[in-house]
């Protein structure tokens, strides 16, 4: 098994889906410290008691904390008008990103930030909740009742 990673959320007060990466994020043995930056603070007391002993770092301050932290993983979870300057200062870092969608306004600012990952070779994903799509759910049950063995990967088109 790998090295446990470190990973930082980039995010705001009501940054989408924060409860559910909050609560991924504690329960995933692939990662072994969290650290939050939210300029409003807001976001912290949530932090603390989702993540436990693996809240590693909070800070106002994303960049700083990129710096003083350096994640192999940045979540962004931001409003699209705010996202792409937290997800540069992330590539920037070195760090492969995670964006919630929409990550940006304008298709040219998404274009210049896979161009960043690109030659920075880190990934630049997007989260798309096809989990609760129905044909999705089916193939979770098949799989979870072992009708195709043991899976190493799955890729949905």
């Amino acid at each position: 098994m790998p090295s446990p990673i470190r990973a930082a959320i980039l995010t705001h007060a009501g940054g989408p889906h924060l409860d559910a990466y909050l609560t991924a994020l504690a329960q995933c043995p692939e990662v072994e410290a969290v650290s939050i930056a939210d300029a409003s603070g807001a976001t912290f007391a949530a932090a603390k008691k989702s993540l436990g002993a693996k809240l590693a770092e909070t800070s106002k301050d994303a960049a700083a904390l990129l710096t003083a932290t350096k994640p192999a993983l940045a979540l962004v979870t931001m409003e699209a008008t705010l996202a792409p300057p937290a997800i540069d200062a992330a590539l920037d870092a070195g760090a492969h990103v995670f964006a919630e969608k929409p990550a940006c306004v304008r298709a040219s600012d998404f274009e210049r930030l896979v161009q960043k990952a690109e030659a920075k070779h880190l990934h630049l994903m997007l989260a798309l909740a096809n989990r609760v799509t129905p044909s999705v759910q089916e193939a979770r049950r098949v799989i979870q009742a072992g009708r195709f063995g043991k899976l190493y990967g799955v890729e949905i088109h």
